[in-house]
């Protein structure tokens, strides 16, 4: 094997100092405006996209008062496929 002839190094690759930056900067801001606050703000974008789903017609896995507010599941209307729900969200929200 090739290894035991490469110099020592304690992470053989690059670090992603650009994700370690951008965690620290979220964190920050979390701390900054409060838990609270960004929790809330998770909250009312859940509301809002699961309100728009169900405009859309869709029904979703999980009841309101257990749902989560970092992942909307929903079940796929009757005959739709993949291409066809992607073009009609997307118009939908073009409007």
């Amino acid at each position: 094997m090739v290894r035991h002839k490469l110099p020592w190094h304690p992470t053989p690759v690059t670090l992603p100092t650009n994700n370690v930056f951008a965690l620290l900067t979220s964190l920050r801001q979390i701390t900054e405006g409060g838990l609270e606050a960004h929790y809330a703000r998770y909250t009312h974008a859940a509301h809002r996209v699961r309100e728009e789903l169900r405009r859309l017609g869709f029904e979703m896995f999980a009841a309101d008062d257990c749902a989560s507010p970092l992942i909307t599941a929903v079940r796929p209307l009757p005959g739709w496929m993949c291409p066809t729900c992607k073009s009609t969200c997307s118009a939908s929200t073009r409007s």
